[in-house]
């Protein structure tokens, strides 16, 4: 099996630079070596993929502690496999649950690629990690959702995140419906059909019927089910998507990581927020795709620790000031137990 190890150093070695303002995690030579002795890529994916997804893996993986009975992480530690549901919270209730099980294994090959193109170096990119995520899931002029996109930004330019919250429901609906026409057109009818509820505008009214009468809402799943790749290209994407994506990376890359969700404070503005955190060594690393942070713990010595954080501040790439809080009081059990 492939399991990615590493060598018992200082944190501050764990970091080297392939160029210029890239920073690398240690130690992926177990991965290397597998690419000199000849294997695939395929080779590769599959055998970490079957070792991610058995027993002797998730049995020693720390329990994973949910919100409540929802599918809302609260922590997880390490691979999150196909089976395994991550609930994205909104408002008004846990309402989408993501899983991810991607046949075509791009994600996985990107990385692989990118440790063939760095032969020579040490470790592995965390700035391209979250651009690979960042690119994974942004909108594309070639993406089926681009119209529809653009679309919600022109009707509704006070709201540029509804699309965010609407198109898990447009995607199950469509595929629950008998709309005659493409997700777009169905996607342009739900908008039509919002905007009548609220407005009775005639120009409306018609979209809106056909959307009505093309859904049997009476057999449709109180939660939407959607894997990670339905939303691939839609521009929709934040911390909830952000962090599962970066979860199966790093562990497929043989780190312990852990997936926390917690509170963000934004200025003013508090949010229930996902992000990621590595362990090497004994040290613990946040890294958050969403708000562009990579920072090292300095007062964070073991797990329960980590799950009872309160207002950790941190300087993002971008200078802006953030605070992150989890303050659970709960111990970390062992999944087998």
């Amino acid at each position: 099996m492939l399991y990615l190890k590493y060598t018992k150093t200082k944190i501050i070695k764990k970091l080297v630079r392939v160029r210029e303002g890239v920073k690398m995690f240690k130690n992926t030579k177990e991965l290397r070596n597998l690419i000199k002795q000849g294997k695939s890529n395929e080779e590769i994916i599959k055998e970490q993929l079957e070792y991610l997804n058995s027993d002797e893996y998730k049995n020693n993986r720390k329990k994973t502690i949910k919100k409540g009975d929802s599918d809302a992480i609260i922590f997880h530690d390490g691979y999150i496999s196909p089976d395994m549901n991550v609930a994205n919270e909104y408002d008004r209730l846990v309402a989408v649950s993501y899983y991810y099980n991607d046949a075509s294994n791009e994600i996985y090959n990107s990385v692989i690629n990118f440790i063939r193109d760095n032969m020579n170096k040490e470790g592995f990119s965390i700035f391209f990690m979250m651009e690979l995520i960042k690119n994974y899931f942004s909108i594309k002029e070639n993406s089926k959702y681009k119209k529809l996109y653009d679309i919600y930004k022109q009707a509704i330019p006070k709201k540029p995140y509804l699309l965010r919250s609407d198109l898990p429901y447009i995607i199950q609906e469509y595929e629950n419906s008998t709309f005659d026409g493409d997700i777009v057109d169905f996607g342009i009818a739900y908008l039509c059909d919002k905007i009548y509820s609220t407005t009775k505008a005639e120009e409306y009214k018609n979209a809106a019927l056909k959307y009505r009468t093309s859904v049997n809402f009476d057999e449709l799943d109180d939660t939407i089910r959607l894997n990670l790749t339905d939303i691939k290209d839609a521009g929709i994407a934040a911390c909830t998507e952000f962090a599962f994506l970066e979860q199966n990376i790093l562990s497929f890359l043989g780190f312990n990581v852990y997936m926390l969700g917690g509170k963000l404070i934004d200025g003013q503005k508090e949010e229930g927020h996902n992000f990621n955190v590595v362990e090497i060594d004994g040290t613990f690393m946040i890294i958050d795709t969403a708000m562009n942070v990579f920072r090292q713990f300095t007062n964070i010595t073991s797990l329960e620790e980590l799950i009872n954080l309160k207002n950790f501040r941190v300087v993002n790439q971008d200078g802006k000031i953030v605070n992150y809080s989890i303050g659970l009081s709960n111990s970390i059990g062992n999944k087998h137990k």
